[in-house]
């Protein structure tokens, strides 16, 4: 695994640490393994979906492709807005806090040149 970098690049030092780290930690790895699940998961998927449309006999039913996880196994969660919920209040809550904050900047400090 490389990254294109210009020669000499001041910051290639630190990209190749960080990318020896998640080497050696076995996160790439990882990374490689699911998403190879994941693509082996939705050719499945793909291949249940065609057999069902041109076999009238078999019908593959939603319940079929959604209790499966992306790894291919069963007993999984579809998310949805729902479960995302938290994750879009604290969003907003903080681009809340900073649209104030640069308010009150610019209204203290309007012309101050430091």
């Amino acid at each position: 695994m490389f990254f294109l970098l210009r020669k000499g690049a001041p910051f290639q030092s630190a990209i190749d640490r960080v990318k020896d780290k998640l080497i050696e930690a076995g996160l790439i790895d990882l990374w490689l393994k699911d998403l190879f699940e994941t693509y082996m998961w939705r050719e499945r998927m793909l291949k249940m979906m065609d057999k069902a449309s041109t076999d009238g006999k078999e019908q593959l039913h939603a319940h079929e492709v959604s209790g499966y996880t992306a790894a291919g196994t069963k007993g999984g969660v579809v998310l949805n807005l729902n479960h995302l919920q938290g994750a879009f209040s604290a969003l907003f809550l903080g681009m809340f806090i900073s649209a104030v904050v640069f308010t009150g900047e610019r209204l203290i400090y309007p012309y101050s040149h430091h």
